[in-house]
């Protein structure tokens, strides 16, 4: 599993809230709702093997991009502000 490349897990039940909350607020335009935090597609793999109780091994990996395939970000967790709330 790639250890170079990192993410923001967001659990839908969390993401379904957060919409609510921001329509709710009566928010406009594009929105990035996502959990805080980021870890690696290792780390995200292992926890998810470590909760279901499955052992096996994992392969830490470096990315490796193709001849002639797009170099990509190796990071999809962003920094974002949190939105502000009117009283």
């Amino acid at each position: 599993m790639v250890a170079d490349q990192r993410l923001q897990p967001t659990y839908t039940v969390d993401l379904a809230a957060a919409l609510v909350e921001a329509v709710e607020a009566g928010a406009e335009g594009v929105l990035h709702l996502t959990a805080g935090g980021a870890c690696s597609w290792l780390e995200f793999t292992e926890a998810i093997v470590e909760l279901a109780g499955i052992e096996v091994p994992i392969e830490a990996v470096e990315t490796t991009v193709p001849e002639g395939g797009a170099a990509r970000p190796l990071t999809a967790s962003s920094a974002r502000p949190r939105p502000t709330r009117s009283p």
